[in-house]
């Protein structure tokens, strides 16, 4: 089977089907063309009636603003046109800053008051969220305001199921069963991390207290270069449990007291609370680097139960 293209242009493309990298989507009465837009095409066109109707509605109100009625007789078209734009010049205008108009006894002039009906907000919005569902987004994603748990959902929902469906078509058009069964094929991958919002990203950084993440990876996420010493896990809070200092390659871009030098210090004082920090000070103390800890009950608690010693500390 092949496919003849017709561009703009008037150039002619034939193409077998075979080296098309075809991806379908809502197709049920055609595996060629798919389904027409049928479903949506009802609220399309509503919401197209509706500003029209907005724009006539601008167009009458701005349009006629009163009748201005002559108890004269057979007056000529010139006449009838000469005094109302007389009146016009005179009251209509924006030098007439005190809003009053005065006629004689054969004039009479009696506004229009036109309210046309148009469709409100709730209704365009209605409208146009059954045309986002149709295809699958929401105003926010239209808008680039996803972050966070939005972005993921949306990331699950509409961008990786297209984005498998692409790399499988790729795969079986770009390389022959042999060169697939070598492992070779097409994925297409984001990382979702570049998408969090700034305060979660900051919030990253724990990962590289952990050494979840290295500092490189961090700053991978953040948009920033990479540094020599980054690709090494560095742990910075805990001076391991055996008394013995991590081995932190800190580089040029930091300073800080040597661990000796700290435990000749007659009295330094530690200020740390939270469960996450238990082994941190069990670690400086068994490492004898404080000899003041101001925390809170709850970790007092954790570092006395996290310690098969207690009474050493």
């Amino acid at each position: 089977m092949y496919i003849r293209f017709t561009f703009s242009s008037g150039q002619k493309l034939t193409a077998a089907w075979g080296d098309l990298a075809v991806l379908r989507k809502d197709y049920n009465k055609s595996d060629i063309f798919g389904d027409p837009n049928s479903a949506i095409q009802n609220s399309l066109g509503l919401l197209d009636t509706t500003a029209q109707g907005m724009a006539n509605a601008i167009k009458s109100t701005a349009n006629l603003r009163g009748i201005l009625k002559s108890t004269k007789a057979m007056l000529s078209d010139e006449d009838v046109k000469r005094q109302k734009d007389r009146f016009v010049a005179d009251y209509l205008n924006l030098e007439n800053s005190s809003g009053i108009a005065m006629l004689d006894s054969t004039v009479d002039f009696k506004p229009v008051e036109v309210k046309p009906e148009i469709a409100t907000f709730e209704h365009v919005k209605q409208l146009r969220e059954n045309i986002y569902r149709y295809f699958g987004v929401s105003e926010e994603a239209i808008q680039g305001k996803l972050f966070g748990d939005a972005w993921e959902s949306f990331y699950d929902s509409a961008i990786e199921p297209f984005l498998v469906a692409l790399g499988l078509e790729l795969t079986y058009k770009v390389y022959t069963d042999r060169q697939r069964g070598f492992g070779n094929e097409v994925i297409f991958e984001s990382s979702r991390m570049q998408y969090m919002s700034m305060e979660n990203k900051l919030k990253l950084v724990q990962m590289v207290d952990r050494m979840a993440l290295t500092p490189n990876e961090w700053r991978q996420v953040m948009n920033l270069p990479a540094v020599p010493w980054g690709d090494e896990p560095l742990y910075w809070q805990n001076p391991k449990i055996n008394e013995e200092p991590a081995k932190v390659n800190t580089g040029r871009d930091f300073i800080g007291i040597e661990l000796d030098d700290l435990r000749h210090i007659p009295n330094s004082l530690a200020v740390a609370r939270g469960p996450a920090k238990v082994e941190a000070i069990v670690g400086a103390l068994r490492g004898q680097l404080v000899t003041v800890l101001a925390t809170d009950d709850v970790t007092a608690r954790g570092v006395l139960a996290y310690s098969k010693e207690p009474e050493a500390i």
